[in-house]
């Protein structure tokens, strides 16, 4: 029985995220980065026109490199990456993705949603199919290879290495930078200072929440959820103020 114990926890061992280290996070931004970057130059017309292909090609891109790098190369269980634990507290992600996205309009002036998320206003010339389609990447695919990648991926070994303190810091630090729009004009500075912080918060947040339940899955309920208002709200604002008087 000793012997079967003990191959069992060799096997599981074997498969454990601690396998990865600094160096296969490296590894797997720089070919995302990479790949990304030669892509953008190649069809960057194209991506400008339709931001639906620009999001669904970035969550394929960090999927797959993740995958093929982490699951296939490193031979990491995609249990280990964070969905070991049940599904129950899907439910307090969704209720915590509402009291953070509350807090932010109460405390950090719901007035200036709608000059800082410029990059929203497509949405506004979107119809349709193509509406849903996007709400269907920015709500499900998104939030979900997105958890996996910095929380269920990268989160996991800056804490092994460095401890919860550090890794928290350092792996939010990277989200909000990774959120921000490159080639700001300088009269948008100012706001992109604002989005920082405030993706950094966010950041924050969902790690902590993974962190506490051991489960993916609340972070991404929670990343969905307030994805989702996020969208709708700033939806609402925008028609509302730009609705012809009666």
């Amino acid at each position: 029985m000793e012997e079967l114990a003990d191959r069992r926890e060799t096997t599981k061992n074997e498969h454990s995220i601690a396998n990865c280290g600094i160096k296969d996070i490296f590894v797997v931004i720089g070919f995302e980065v990479g790949l990304e970057y030669l892509l953008y130059h190649l069809l960057r017309s194209l991506l400008i026109k339709h931001p639906i292909i620009t999001i669904v090609i970035d969550c394929t891109f960090r999927f797959g490199i993740l995958y093929l790098w982490v699951v296939k190369h490193k031979k990491v269980r995609f249990s280990e990456l964070g969905f070991a634990s049940d599904r129950k507290r899907i439910g307090l992600g969704i209720l915590v993705g509402i009291s953070v996205l509350s807090f932010y309009y109460l405390i950090l002036r719901a007035s200036m949603y709608p000059a800082e998320r410029v990059e929203f206003k497509f949405l506004c010339n979107i119809r349709h199919f193509s509406i849903l389609l996007l709400w269907m990447v920015i709500v499900g695919l998104g939030p979900f290879f997105e958890e996996i990648y910095y929380r269920g991926f990268i989160y996991q070994v800056l804490r092994q290495k460095w401890g919860i303190s550090r890794a928290l810091i350092l792996q939010s630090i990277f989200f909000a930078s990774m959120h921000i729009p490159k080639g700001t004009p300088p009269s948008l500075h100012f706001i992109r200072g604002i989005d920082f912080l405030k993706i950094l918060f966010l950041g924050i947040i969902f790690t902590l929440l993974f962190q506490k339940t051991k489960s993916l899955w609340t972070s991404i309920s929670t990343h969905s959820t307030y994805n989702l208002l996020n969208t709708l709200l700033y939806l609402i604002l925008h028609f509302a103020q730009n609705s012809p008087p009666t």
